[in-house]
């Protein structure tokens, strides 16, 4: 990027990358996402910094929902398209996961602050 250097913001100073992937998360499709953070920037910048720059850069963009995970392989020229006609099951959509939600709070409180074996019974917590 700048002086053959690409850095990652960190605290105190940034950090030099060396990455074979970076996973990018995001609410939106990829044009959405180039668009929410370039819109609003100077016309040359969007010139030098165009949607097809990030597009080509990008191996797989799965697009996953309630129902299924989609893969998409850019084409070269201004589109993703499907590697499958229909998408894979997601196994990881809430609709999957079992629901087990503890409504005691009582006990949920113990498991998480379980006394030590040998703990001394009705020792007083230091106030906050």
């Amino acid at each position: 990027m700048y002086g053959g250097m690409v850095n990652a913001p960190s605290r105190y100073s940034d950090k030099s990358l060396a990455c074979d992937l970076i996973i990018v998360t995001s609410p939106y499709r990829s044009n959405g996402y180039y668009h929410s953070i370039f819109d609003g920037m100077p016309r040359y910048r969007q010139e030098i910094d165009s949607y097809q720059q990030l597009a080509r850069r990008i191996t797989l963009w799965l697009e996953m929902n309630e129902c299924c995970i989609h893969g998409y392989i850019y084409d070269g020229k201004d589109w993703f398209n499907p590697i499958e006609k229909k998408g894979r099951p997601n196994p990881y959509a809430s609709r999957a996961q079992p629901v087990t939600q503890d409504t005691d709070s009582k006990m949920l409180f113990d498991s998480i602050v379980a006394k030590p074996a040998g703990s001394a019974e009705g020792t007083e917590a230091a106030p906050l």
